[in-house]
């Protein structure tokens, strides 16, 4: 069934799994996106390292780093993830085995806001360990 962005955000909202502070950020800044498949020079990576392997996947191909949550179309709820988007704006996602069959809603990290998150935190990914996004749109 296709969704639209309202219906996103609604569900996004609703998603108790995922921070408060995280969802407002999503829903205000994000979009959504469906996934494309996995290009053939990249191969399919490691399940449960989303945001350590955008970051490398970022690094290796040129690629824009993004974060939020995606929807297999094969569940109901939204899950926290990380994947890279090229610069016609198309999803790349090099984990998750079938990206063309998902919803993705979120969005692109600056460089900048990315390297700056890493060093101060030595954790990948951004949004599941922000208490406070307000500290992401100061960045930004």
């Amino acid at each position: 069934m296709p969704l639209d962005e309202e219906t996103a955000k609604e569900q996004i909202m609703r998603e108790t799994t995922i921070p408060e502070s995280t969802r407002k950020f999503l829903v205000e800044y994000g979009r959504l996106s469906v996934g494309s498949p996995r290009p053939k020079n990249m191969r399919k990576r490691r399940a449960r390292r989303c945001f350590c392997v955008a970051v490398e996947t970022t690094d290796t191909y040129s690629l824009e780093y993004a974060e939020g949550v995606y929807l297999p179309w094969s569940t109901t709820g939204w899950t926290p993830h990380a994947w890279c988007v090229n610069g016609q704006g198309t999803i790349v996602d090099v984990v998750y085995p079938r990206p063309h069959e998902a919803y993705y809603f979120g969005v692109v990290v600056p460089r900048r806001v990315l390297s700056r998150s890493l060093k101060r935190t030595r954790m990948y990914g951004l949004f599941p360990r922000i208490e406070d996004c307000d500290e992401a749109i100061n960045d930004w």
